[in-house]
């Protein structure tokens, strides 16, 4: 029986951590899977789910997570309706 996979670093000093699930989720949008590109459409991160024991595990239940956590991150910065925002460091590139 194998090991559970774990989270891996590089092996060069200073070279950015290696993310497997990264590499995942471009692997399936650029095969051009249906459910990859409903979640990764808009955002690129994860959910929040006010109370996680209500978590679905649809698809669609993940999608409103998303926005609920851009939400959440908007509301912490003060972002309103009209603002303009440079989104810096998050990303694949």
């Amino acid at each position: 029986m194998s090991q559970p996979t774990r989270p891996t670093t590089s092996a060069k000093p200073g070279a950015p951590p290696r993310m497997p699930y990264m590499d995942s989720i471009l692997h399936d949008l650029a095969r051009g899977d249906g459910v990859a590109k409903v979640l990764w459409q808009r955002h690129l991160h994860w959910g929040y789910w006010p109370d996680p024991s209500l978590a679905e595990g649809s698809v669609a239940d993940y999608v409103v997570a998303s926005e609920r956590l851009a939400h959440c991150v908007f509301d912490a910065a003060g972002i309103e309706d009209g603002m303009r925002v440079l989104d810096c460091g998050c990303g694949v590139g």
